[in-house]
């Protein structure tokens, strides 16, 4: 009862509450001395103080066991109090104590009589050194442990042995020694007649392999599995192994036949055992098979799933059916696109329905894995319609969801829809942090493919640029107008330059560079000028004073430049007005850009007439160089929440304008909310789930949460060996609650 209630208020975000009630039950334990129950609530103890970010105070708790155990002279209840101990320390950080703490396990077990005590004090030892990095002393512990649950028969330790020399060896990239690793496992377990858990680690290797090595790695030890489970007569879990090799595309690709035998093999089995989920799951692999040479067949099994999953009323087994719906319309969307061919908007609307709706009872049933999969697809078609926001929205809940899962491919895969999105809106920074962080993903876990893709894609995306780029561009265009240090200077117009006529007016191609740099300062200046006036045309209160202010420091500059450039007796004054007028419009288009939350494009800035004393070449570069600084200036906007208006480096004009922010963009929403089924695929608009729904199934959530047993002790050894002699019971271990 003391467990049940500390749950319910952890679940209500009363840690205290929680704890006190937790204590109780670990107080009523130690009275009564039972070791399972005592581990119970101490394991509860730790999860409520690791959470409320006090790890010292379960540290303090556990101490306090290990000397009332002592105290006790109860040898089984100090190891484990101990061997709690050094698995916190070493979550931790704190490697040396916890080794230290290791050891004194080692030290205590060895004074017992029990091989299995020092069995698992080894084992301690070897997890101990392996988060400490330190490889060696975990291998050396681990095969001492190995030999020991070998004499005593005891299948678990073993796995768990393995597990961690399966760990070190992909640490270290040693694929020889990991398969080998998986190999024995199989058939210690095969021998010992598990075939079940001969076959799941059977399906672990062919994962590894398809990851690391391909398909042609990964079908031999898939192809195992599929015989061990045959000889368990396991029909179900045949059929989900055929399955499994189906989600593969390279699979159907070169091996139609047998994925057609697999998927149809799959769908009888489960239609015998009234399986409804694994129908549907069954007919979206038919679908997948079918897509490459009868399109008909696979649309045609899609929408058989649709309704045999309405019909039985499932919300999983529609959210499977609206899934293979929606791939079949993306897949065959995306096939006319690479042809050449664009479908209607309403057809590709279809097929975004149907992935927000799957999503959306994904999200209902807490599939974090399918959310990721239809949102994922959802971005990618909407980015076919131009819909930059409702695609870049999608593909962030896509990263949530991924981020729950802890798994980095999924995540990958998420982060790349994200840089997809960015790309198509033109945002370069956010694009290549998004790209970066999903090849990091991919590369994690050897995922060939997925840091290809984002190659690919970052290759294809070196013309979009970042506001310091388009600066050296500027800079670069801007030497081109300079005159050779060793040309003659240009000749002074006279005091009355205003008064001489534009035919005697000399026309220059280039400019001194005393000139030149004054011409510089001065565009720039006058770029944010025009842009720090206009957007304070959007802002109120404080922040509008705030936003003139550095207008006013931006003209003041300006005209500094303005007058020494006027002094240099070279222009007209008329002609370095024009250019300052020209710069203004130019910050007006990289103002309004920002605004919008996209790029400056070069059309967005209109090219004035040359002015009087400037050639119609030496024009042209000088608008080029003012586009680019307008540019740069609109990605200052958008990169930087409070960010200077001086966009160069120089010192003597120090920045001072804000910029734009994330406050005053649009805001991003989602075409339809993710929660709620627009129209999906019933044609009447009538969405497939109701908020009452949600609730409703929250709160069964909840109930469960609050209605389950108090978790399992690792005291009684017994409890946990599975013997050699023969198979364990099917159903262990099955029951995992999320």
């Amino acid at each position: 009862a003391r467990h049940v209630l500390s749950r319910a208020y952890q679940a209500d975000g009363f840690v205290n509450m929680a704890h006190e009630a937790m204590t109780a039950a670990l107080r009523l334990a130690r009275q009564l001395n039972d070791v399972p129950q005592i581990g119970a609530a101490l394991d509860g103890i730790v999860r409520i103080l690791t959470k409320a970010e006090a790890p010292e105070a379960a540290l303090e708790c556990l101490e306090e066991e290990v000397r009332l155990a002592s105290a006790a002279g109860s040898t089984s209840r100090e190891l484990a109090a101990l061997e709690r101990v050094a698995k916190l320390q070493s979550r931790l950080g704190k490697h040396n104590e916890g080794s230290q703490k290791a050891e004194q396990v080692v030290q205590l077990a060895r004074g017992g009589c029990r091989k299995r005590d020092l069995a698992r004090a080894l084992k301690l030892v070897a997890e101990v050194n392996m988060a400490a990095k330190r490889q060696e002393e975990a291998m050396d512990a681990a095969i001492s442990a190995q030999s020991l649950f070998q004499e005593l028969g005891d299948t678990h330790g073993l796995t768990a042995i393995w597990r961690l020399v399966l760990a070190v060896h992909k640490e270290r990239d040693d694929d020889a020694e990991t398969i080998r690793a998986w190999e024995d496992m199989t058939k210690v377990f095969e021998q010992a007649g598990h075939k079940l858990e001969a076959a799941r680690l059977s399906r672990e290797r062919a994962q590894w392999l398809l990851e690391r090595k391909g398909l042609s790695a990964a079908l031999e030890p898939a192809r195992h599995e599929r015989r061990l489970l045959e000889s368990a007569n396991d029909k179900e879990e045949i059929a989900k192994s055929m399955l499994w090799l189906c989600d593969c595309s390279t699979f159907i690709q070169r091996h139609p036949d047998e994925a057609f035998y697999n998927a149809d093999a799959a769908r009888k089995v489960f239609l015998r055992l009234g399986d409804i989920d694994g129908e549907v799951r069954a007919l979206r692999a038919l679908s997948q098979v079918h897509l490459s040479k009868f399109p008909e067949k696979a649309v045609k099994c899609s929408q058989e799933a649709l309704e045999i999953a309405r019909k039985a009323g499932g919300k999983r087994s529609q959210a499977v059916a609206l899934q293979c719906v929606a791939d079949v319309h993306a897949k065959l969307i995306l096939r006319d696109v690479e042809l050449g061919l664009m479908p209607s908007e309403s057809i590709i609307e279809d097929a975004i329905g149907a992935s927000m709706d799957a999503s959306a009872l994904f999200t209902m049933h807490g599939d974090d894995t399918g959310q990721v999969d239809t949102l994922v697809q959802a971005s990618r078609l909407h980015l076919l319609l131009d819909e930059v926001e409702p695609a870049l929205q999608a593909a962030l809940t896509a990263v949530d969801a991924a981020q729950r899962l802890e798994e980095p491919r999924t995540q990958g895969r998420a982060l790349l829809a994200v840089a997809k999105a960015y790309k198509l809106s033109g945002h370069a920074r956010e694009m290549k942090q998004a790209a970066e962080q999903a090849r990091g993903h991919f590369e994690a876990v050897g995922d060939a493919g997925g840091a290809a893709e984002v190659r690919r894609l970052l290759k294809g995306s070196r013309h979009l640029k970042s506001g310091d780029t388009f600066q050296a561009e500027f800079e670069q265009i801007w030497q081109r107008l300079y005159s050779d240090p060793s040309a003659p200077p240009p000749p002074q117009l006279p005091d009355l330059e205003e008064a001489t006529s534009a035919e005697s007016t000399h026309r220059l191609t280039t400019f001194p560079e005393s000139l030149g740099g004054e011409l510089k300062w001065y565009i720039w200046n006058g770029i944010w000028y025009a842009a720090n006036s206009r957007i304070a045309e959007y802002c109120e209160g404080g922040e509008q004073k705030e936003k003139l202010a550095s207008a006013a420091e931006d003209f003041q500059r300006m005209d500094k430049h303005f007058l020494t450039a006027k002094l240099e007796r070279i222009l007209p004054v008329a002609s370095i007005r024009s250019i300052g007028k020209q710069a203004e419009a130019a910050g007006i288009a990289a103002c309004d850009s920002a605004l919008a939350g996209r790029s400056l494009a070069a059309t967005s800035v209109q090219a004035h007439a040359a002015p009087r004393g400037v050639h119609n070449a030496l024009w042209a570069i000088l608008v080029q160089a003012v586009r680019l600084a307008a540019a740069a200036v609109t990605e200052k906007m958008m990169e930087l929440p409070s960010s200077d208006s001086g966009a160069s480096s120089e010192d003597e004009h120090p920045a001072r304008g804000k910029g734009l922010g994330k406050g005053l963009g649009p805001a991003k929403a989602l075409a339809r909310p993710i929660g709620f089924a627009a129209r999906g695929m019933s044609g009447h608009g009538a969405p497939l789930i109701d908020v009452r729904e949600l609730e409703v199934a929250a709160e069964e959530r909840r109930a469960r949460i609050l209605a389950r047993p108090p978790p399992p002790s690792e005291a009684p050894e017994e409890a946990e060996e599975l013997c050699l002699a023969g198979p364990a019971s099917p159903a262990a271990g099955q029951a995992e609650w999320r």
